[in-house]
């Protein structure tokens, strides 16, 4: 019978639970000892467990995931930010007395928007930046 601790939780990678622990404390910390002493290693052994869990690429694999799942969480994406934009200009977006944003930050997102909105399009449509300018000086 396999310990609790021998058993694989996690598929994709074959971790343990434990391996597991010292994957998300590791990104969390960034100390490979800590991390190991976080997931249950004895701290006598947690050096060498910290160094030789670095090693193996299962964890590796994970600990780059783990570090790539939590940037895309901080890291707002278009669609977030033009929606972002809209709710200003609509005057959905509170400050921080639970004002209305006034008349000049709606105007900012409005002019964010409309240079976003347009530089799509003109994507879509294919045209370079150099082409937009010159066909503005000819208009």
């Amino acid at each position: 019978m396999a310990r609790q601790d021998q058993t694989i939780v996690d598929t994709k990678y074959g971790l343990t639970q434990r391996q597991l622990d010292f994957c998300v404390a590791f990104v969390e910390c960034g100390v490979a000892r800590q991390a190991a002493i976080k997931a249950g290693y004895s701290e006598r052994t947690a050096t060498n467990q910290g160094s030789t869990l670095l090693t193996k690429q299962g964890i590796k694999d994970k600990i780059y995931d783990l570090r790539h799942d939590d940037t895309k969480r901080r890291i707002a994406t278009g669609a977030e930010v033009m929606e972002f934009f809209t709710k200003v200009m609509n005057g959905e977006v509170k400050d921080q007395f639970n004002l209305d944003p006034s008349l000049s930050d709606r105007l900012k997102a409005a002019n964010e928007l409309a240079k976003r909105t347009t530089d799509i399009e003109n994507r879509l449509d294919g045209r370079t930046d150099n082409e937009i300018k010159i066909k503005l000086e000819w208009e």
